[in-house]
């Protein structure tokens, strides 16, 4: 067995140990992110500090400099690293974890009880699916690919393990043990500043944000901020628990944190690792804006981490949460990473909201259950649920790949974007067809697709080009091919007529 070799490199004065393990079987890169994020975050290296070149880095490490390379850009887009105009490279003023002036407490979860559930629904109301032979339905994962033989063996593990006062009703956070096997996992896949006490298992996004929701109406905060577009169905039940909605423009580097600022919310969510539905990633400069309002405003972020373990052109971006936990409140769940039935989510939240978010959701339901909670650990545990992710991460790109191929063959004219990530893509149509034409030409043809207008917040008064939000999860290969082929019929047919 080779023996574990550390090499020591000095970055900056005083000298910053780097140690990396070539025999752990974690990927160098990796080794050296996370440590160049825990020491920006600890103010080890402290904001403003230059770090060596890439080449004389990876000299000191004794490694390629691609390792150092892909390091810097991985925390650059993270927002940890920032690059300057000279080539240098330096940590970032918004990356170390602030010691001071931390958020408002708010009053104590017995004040929390909102009864006001108004439902302002108007023009969000649910789009009705008319199913056909192709559907593009978005948001959507294949369920077939769910691992059933690990989840049986994890589930057998955890019955025969669980002690008998488990099966109570047990913490109001959820499962201690799936909170500590999550907590790791958080830390270590997304980059998130976490501890299992500051887990709280919940149903999912739906319900974590209605949790949020109603602490904060018990506060005062009367408006929420959400990205524009979004998903319809996100607007109805957030108008459902009687907060005002405050649409916020999305451009290409992701929410426009001017606007947020010239509003009067203090409460945002954001999909930062890949916007829903327009696929942009949050950039740098816009995350590092994002927290400054976050710590000038005594704001809170809501962090969907929407497709964040489906990236395809690069490592998957750091959770915003890791740069601000107090002004973060991050949330997963496995609905597209396993299934939607499952109801199983997350949040991570600041130390000080713990208790009144745990109290809230415990009256909305009295807990989760358990035993999901616990087969999910045992399957973070043994590393099936890495194993899982991996063959359909490469299952969802092959579909990926045949979408874009498609459209270039059977829709040249139309224009693929925000497809580095997840399970979605957006196709600008050709210039002079008219988006609803199209979506009713498809319909005529057994296809299903989706306007960009529909998931903005007046979709009536949506003046931007023709373009559709197409699902690509369901569908195996084949049949995204063929209707991508049929879709291309509409098109051409709607071009004839136009």
């Amino acid at each position: 067995m080779p023996r574990k070799k550390t090499r020591i490199a000095s970055v900056l004065a005083p000298v910053l140990l780097v140690p990396l393990q070539r025999a752990s079987g974690r990927a160098l890169r990796h080794q050296l992110c996370d440590y160049l994020r825990a020491s920006a975050r600890s103010g080890a290296l402290p904001a403003g500090a230059a770090l060596p070149s890439s080449r004389q880095f990876a000299d000191d490490l004794g490694v390629s400099r691609g390792v150092v390379v892909n390091a810097y850009e991985q925390l650059i887009a993270e927002g940890y690293l920032i690059a300057t105009a000279r080539g240098s490279v330096r940590v970032a003023p918004t990356a170390t974890m602030p010691t001071k002036e931390p958020m408002a407490p708010p009053a104590s979860a017995t004040s929390t009880a909102h009864t006001a559930h108004t439902a302002r629904t108007g023009s969000m109301a649910p789009y009705v699916r008319i199913p056909t032979g192709h559907d593009f339905i978005t948001a959507v994962p294949d369920t077939s690919l769910f691992p059933r033989s690990a989840w049986l063996v994890a589930q057998r593990e955890a019955f025969r393990t669980l002690p008998d006062a488990e099966l109570s009703y047990g913490d109001r956070q959820g499962s201690l043990l799936a909170r500590e096997e999550l907590a790791g996992y958080l830390t270590r896949a997304r980059g998130v500043a976490t501890r299992p006490e500051q887990l709280i298992i919940c149903s999912g996004f739906a319900q974590g944000v209605r949790c949020i929701c109603e602490a904060r109406l018990a506060q005062g905060h009367s408006t929420l901020a959400i990205e524009d577009p979004t998903h319809p169905y996100e607007r109805v039940f957030l108008a459902h628990t009687g907060i005002r909605l405050l649409p916020i423009p999305v451009d290409e580097e992701g929410i426009r944190v001017d606007a947020l600022a010239a509003s009067e919310a203090r409460i945002v969510v954001v999909t930062p690792a890949h916007q829903f539905p327009l696929g942009v990633a949050l950039s740098p400069a816009r995350r590092a804006e994002l927290i400054a309002w976050a710590r000038d405003h005594n704001g809170l972020i809501i962090e969907d981490d929407y497709d964040a373990e489906f990236r395809y052109d690069r490592a998957p971006i750091g959770a915003l949460q890791g740069l601000a936990p107090d002004h973060v409140i991050y949330m997963g769940s496995v609905s597209k990473t396993l299934a939607p039935a499952l109801r199983l989510g997350w949040m991570a939240v600041p130390p000080h909201l713990v208790d009144e978010l745990s109290w809230i959701k415990v009256f909305q339901d009295y807990g989760s259950p358990v035993l999901e909670q616990v087969t999910f650990a045992h399957m973070l545990a043994t590393g099936a649920f890495d194993r899982h992710l991996r063959k359909a991460r490469r299952l969802y790109r092959e579909r990926r790949d045949a979408l874009m191929q498609a459209v270039a063959r059977f829709i040249p004219q139309a224009r693929v974007r925000g497809i580095a990530a997840g399970l979605h893509c957006v196709i600008d149509l050709p210039a002079g067809v008219n988006e609803a034409e199209v979506i009713d030409r498809a319909r005529e043809l057994d296809v299903s697709v989706y306007g960009l207008s529909w998931f903005h917040a007046h979709p009536d008064a949506y003046a931007g080009p023709p373009a559709l939000v197409l699902g690509y999860g369901p569908l195996r290969t084949p049949a995204v091919v063929a209707g991508i082929r049929l879709l291309g019929k509409a098109v051409r047919d709607c071009l004839l007529r136009a």
